[in-house]
Order: C-alpha cells, then sequence, then structure tokens
C-alpha cells in the first residue's frame, strides 16, 4: 500500500525594522526557504538633485515668510517663539485666521513651482487647513494655533524633498 506524505511546512513573516527589510520564511522539516523582496533604492546615498540659483533664492525667501508666520518673536520666561499666524489669529478672529491661510497658501503655490509631488502639495494644504480650522476656534485654537506652526512643517517638506536639512527656526540662527 502506497504511503501518502504530507507536506507540513511553517510560514513567518519577520520583519527588522532597524535594517527596514521584510521576508516570508519558508520552513519544512527538510528544507528552508526564504523570501525577500526586492531592494530598495537608498535615499542617503542618493545625490541632491542640484538647486538653481532661481530655486535657492525662492526656498529662503520661503524660509523667511514662514519664520515670520510661525516663530518671529520669542515670549520672554516661556523661552517659546509666536508669529503673525499667531497674532493675527488672535487679534482679528476668523478674519486674521483667513489673512494667514493666504500667506500659507502662497508656499504651497510657489512649492508647485519648484516641482513637489502632488502627494507632498496635499500634506501641505492638509497643514493650512488643519492650522486655519483650529485657529478660527475663538482663544483656545488661537493658542493651539500658535503651537501648530504649519508653515515652518512645510517649508521642511520643501527642504526635505531636495534632501536639504531642516530650517532653522529662530533669525539668530539663520544669520539674518
Amino acid at each position: 500500500m502506497d504511503t501518502l506524505n504530507l507536506l507540513i511546512f511553517r510560514l513567518n513573516f519577520n520583519c527588522d525594522w532597524h535594517k527596514k527589510r521584510c521576508c516570508i520564511t519558508i520552513m519544512t522539516e527538510d528544507r528552508h526557504f526564504e523570501i525577500l523582496p526586492p531592494a530598495l533604492p537608498k535615499a542617503e546615498n542618493a545625490a541632491s538633485p542640484p538647486l538653481t540659483a532661481e530655486e535657492s533664492v525662492i526656498i529662503e525667501q520661503l524660509e523667511k515668510l514662514a519664520r515670520a508666520m510661525d516663530s518671529a518673536v520669542n515670549i520672554p520666561g516661556l523661552n517659546f517663539r509666536v508669529g503673525a499666524d499667531g497674532v493675527l489669529g488672535l487679534l482679528m478672529p476668523v478674519v486674521g485666521d483667513v489673512i494667514a491661510a493666504a500667506a500659507s497658501g502662497y508656499i504651497v503655490i510657489q512649492a508647485h513651482k519648484l516641482g513637489l509631488p502632488p502627494v507632498k502639495l496635499a500634506q501641505m494644504a492638509a497643514n493650512i487647513l488643519i492650522d486655519t480650522g483650529v485657529g478660527a476656534i475663538p482663544f483656545a485654537g488661537d493658542l493651539l494655533d500658535i503651537a501648530i506652526k504649519a508653515n515652518l512643517k512645510n517649508v521642511d517638506m520643501i527642504r526635505e524633498h531636495f534632501l536639504l536639512p531642516p530650517m532653522s527656526r529662530t533669525w539668530e540662527k539663520a544669520g539674518i
């Protein structure tokens, strides 16, 4: 009588987050198979796309606008910076937030001109919508609006796209 051999196997899914690698391991009684995904290009090794002089000037202008909107002045004793975005929303509820959103929108328009992908532009627009929506709530929203700092985040997204380090949050460190 013929015997029926059953294939018994164990399937494991392993992820090594430090190496940013996952694999599937199939083990039987006498064999061991490992299935690896194709290697992804590493961003650390990628060369920074060269910036033209015009792009450098645009990024520098956007940094100045973001600092003015989100971290223009240090509050003594608290070591916390506020900008025109929070002050406008506090002094002129809703209207100030709309004015600040228009200035923030300029950063997104320039990011589009610099060639950022639509996904990043959508994230930048979402940052502005959250900043404006929260800031429209009288007083409590203005306090949160001061903490969100959407413009600084958006300029950092532009710098990240060009593989540049995050921008300086203060005027002194920026050399201005």
